[in-house]
């Protein structure tokens, strides 16, 4: 019965939000959040998706000042604007998978486009006339006709879609999925790419990148359509916590495909060697293909890279013989003659004398071509670029940084959206803590790098030192975990209060003060579950009423008990992996189990079915193929 009445609810509620779009209009006192960008080059406007606060503020570029704002009925998760017909489409950050259309010559919303759980990222096929629209939570990708304003079909991708980038030729949709699709226990563990023919919408190829890379932000294609860059973490997953320097545990780093081989080609490394570059997010290409403008929005950074220079340095580390098949190191009598360049950076380069296949693990690697620049806001998103302009969303300062682009300089300045100070709430500045870098020795990562997605899983094992080592565990979501104590897996912390101070000390290796640790405390038990995607439109609701009836029977109410399904108690599962020391093991909630692949405390198992269908978990007596499945789904839904 619920799921009927949540299909009701989510239905009703996009048949209402037509009718609570407002003209342009003025920005109330509270957090908005600037996270999303669309440049409008020929009219010289830049619409600023706010994520807390549900609408668009409109930034005049001639005028250099904020024109208005277009509420919406709900926060926005990714905008784009057709701009032959003068349409913008806005994602809901709502749990009814919507998509506002809104005319911008009329200043009219016109209607709803149902999507998706999750719409989260948009891009424009001008060709098609069609719309892509990346569903984070219900993995695929919807597909739009721009005429009927209509889905027209839905494409399945891996694992959390969180952007899309369409080729120069149009042909290629690319999709950055956020976390890796394997056992934390497989030996290569990596995010993926997927590539989609855009006229047969069907997948090309799932690309996965470099073993750890997580966390994926952003992708472009580059203006020659040869590569595609994208922003992510590289995770260390394999050797002990026991230290952070020189990104012992993270790394923050720029992937590449070959777009014709279909193939991973390499990583370069962000950051430098004693300085992190904490969680890359938004990636730009300036018009002439120069530039790869990357936001770095856990230390609040703008890098640009000179393309062009980043290219001749990775292909200077491969062997100039034809008969060889290994990359090896460049002969000092015989150098690669130094790139020249521009005098914004230094006026020439020299080759790197490194391996290629050593180019993801070389810390500094992009120093001789790259700028580093702080901005004056906290929290970069995204970024886009007008001529000499560039224009960074700020998350957490609400507003944005525009840096002009001199020829011997930069000239700075910030643009206020909001106009709430961040000191006006606890929870707020504790969602800054969460995701500052700068509150870590060297800035190498915040708690957002292994808890993204708001606290919430990597998909990969850590080998934490609280209890002992050699005994890798997977990373636990924090949705819920102050209010279900102990915390870790193990219950090795008597509460997640302990937990954050230890997290501060240990992974972050840094001397919080006891008001830090109470601000992410606020921001932890502030966290909401997303609702189910197997509770939207579902057809399933008689498959979901027999699982929530085995779930009974079978008496995993036992241990699965109470508002947050767990009892808080500790529990021999009888399934001891090969690196664990001990075999006693904290009660999960199972509140947004649908989203915390890989299972078990070792990550052992990707899907869900595998808990019972490899191992008991606790069962007597096994369970059948159809019960599985009815039992699964009714997890899912929780």
């Amino acid at each position: 019965m619920r799921v009927k009445i949540k299909s009701l609810l989510v239905f009703f509620a996009g048949f209402v939000s037509l009718f609570m779009i407002s003209a342009v209009g003025t920005i109330k006192n509270e957090y908005v959040s600037p996270e999303y960008l669309y440049l409008d080059k020929g009219n010289k406007i830049l619409y600023i998706g706010l994520s807390t606060s549900p609408g668009i503020a409109i930034y005049d570029i001639d005028a250099d000042k904020i024109s208005g704002t277009i509420r919406m009925p709900a926060a926005v998760s990714g905008i784009i604007v057709d701009v032959k017909e003068n349409i913008l489409y806005a994602g809901s950050r709502g749990e009814q998978g919507m998509v506002y259309v809104y005319d911008l010559k009329r200043e009219v919303a016109l209607e709803s486009i149902k999507t998706g759980h999750g719409p989260v990222d948009l891009e424009i096929a001008d060709k098609e006339r069609e719309l892509f629209i990346a569903n984070r939570y219900s993995n695929d990708i919807s597909v739009i006709n721009l005429d009927t304003k209509r889905e027209i079909k839905r494409i399945e991708v891996i694992r959390e879609p969180v952007a899309l980038a369409i080729s120069q030729k149009g042909n290629i949709l690319a999709v950055a999925n956020l976390l890796p699709s394997q056992p934390s226990t497989d030996t290569y563990i990596s995010s993926s790419v997927t590539l989609i023919d855009l006229e047969t919408k069907s997948v090309i190829k799932n690309i996965e990148l470099s073993n750890g890379a997580y966390s994926l932000r952003d992708l472009k294609f580059s203006n020659d359509g040869k590569y595609i860059y994208i922003s992510h973490l590289s995770g260390h997953y394999n050797v002990l916590t026991s230290q952070i320097e020189k990104g012992w545990i993270n790394t923050n780093a720029l992937s590449i495909i070959d777009v014709e081989d279909e193939a991973f080609y390499t990583t370069v490394l962000l950051d430098d060697i004693y300085k992190g570059a904490a969680n890359p997010g938004g990636l730009n290409i300036t018009e002439d293909g120069k530039e790869l403008h990357v936001a770095i929005s856990g230390t609040h950074e703008l890098f640009i890279i000179d393309l062009e220079g980043m290219h001749y340095l990775i292909e200077s580390t491969k062997s100039k013989s034809n008969n060889s098949q290994t990359a090896q190191l460049i002969s000092e009598t015989d150098p690669i003659p130094v790139f020249k360049r521009s005098s914004v950076y230094a006026p020439y380069v020299e080759p790197l004398h490194v391996m290629f296949d050593e180019i993801p693990n070389e810390l500094g690697f992009l120093t001789p071509v790259r700028k580093r620049i702080q901005l004056k806001g906290m929290g970069a998103s995204q970024v886009v670029n007008l001529g000499s302009k560039i224009f960074i969303t700020s998350y957490f300062s609400d507003g944005i940084d525009l840096l002009e682009m001199k020829e011997e300089s930069i000239e700075s300045k910030f643009i206020n959206i909001g106009k709430k100070d961040i000191s006006e709430s606890k929870i707020r500045y504790g969602e800054l803590l969460f995701h500052n870098a700068e509150n870590c020795f060297q800035q190498w990562q915040s708690c957002s790098s292994c808890h993204p997605g708001g606290g919430r899983v990597d998909g990969l094992n850590w080998d934490l030192m609280n209890d002992g080592i050699g005994n890798p565990k997977n990373t636990k979501s924090l949705l819920y975990s102050h209010q279900t104590p102990p915390a870790m897996v193990t219950g090795i912390r008597k509460d997640a209060e302990t937990g954050v101070r230890a997290g501060f000390k240990y992974i972050q290796f840094f001397d919080a003060t006891e008001e830090m640790a109470q601000a992410i405390d606020a921001y932890l038990k502030s966290l909401k579950p997303v609702l189910s995607p197997y509770l939207i439109d579902s057809d399933l609701e008689e498959a979901i009423e027999r699982g929530e009836i085995l779930f009974q029977e079978r008496n995993c109410k036992g241990c699965h008990s109470g508002t947050y399904f767990t009892d808080m108690q500790q529990y021999e599962m009888g399934e001891k992996g090969k690196y664990d020391k001990q075999n006693v093991w904290d009660t999960p909630s199972l509140i947004e189990l649908w989203r915390t692949a890989p299972y078990m405390h070792d990550g052992r198992y990707y899907l869900l079915e595998e808990v019972f269908n490899k191992g008991q978990h606790g069962l007597k007596d096994p369970l059948t193929d159809s019960e599985i499945s009815d039992l699964t789904i009714f997890l899912k839904t929780l």
